[in-house]
């Protein structure tokens, strides 16, 4: 188990009435991102397709829960998803995850 951070600026400006319960989609999606952009948008495993599967086994919720959530955090900007043949290619706008880079000892 690792932790994450979660902005507290999620607290403010009317992102629990814009986000709701898929808050708990969107720090599924903040966990697994691999990879900032030059824009600043994070990629949940560095752009590789993922099918919801992946998110219904982790998160123990229905199949409908998981589309109706990311749906909504696409609608409010939250995310970019892309569909392919292989599954959905998730980016997080306006990441804010900070890697720390490994020291050796």
């Amino acid at each position: 188990m690792f932790y994450i951070q979660v902005s507290n600026g999620l607290l403010k400006n009317g992102h629990r009435k814009r986000i709701g319960e898929a808050v708990w989609e969107f720090m599924w999606c903040t966990d697994k991102i691999t990879q900032i952009d030059e824009q600043g948008c994070g990629w949940v495993l560095g752009g590789k397709p993922i099918q919801l599967k992946e998110l219904i086994d982790d998160m123990g919720v229905h199949a409908t829960t998981v589309s109706r959530n990311l749906n909504k955090l696409q609608k409010e900007g939250y995310l970019g998803l892309m569909r392919t043949p292989r599954g959905i290619k998730i980016k997080v706008n306006m990441a804010k995850k900070v890697f720390k880079k490994h020291q050796g000892k």
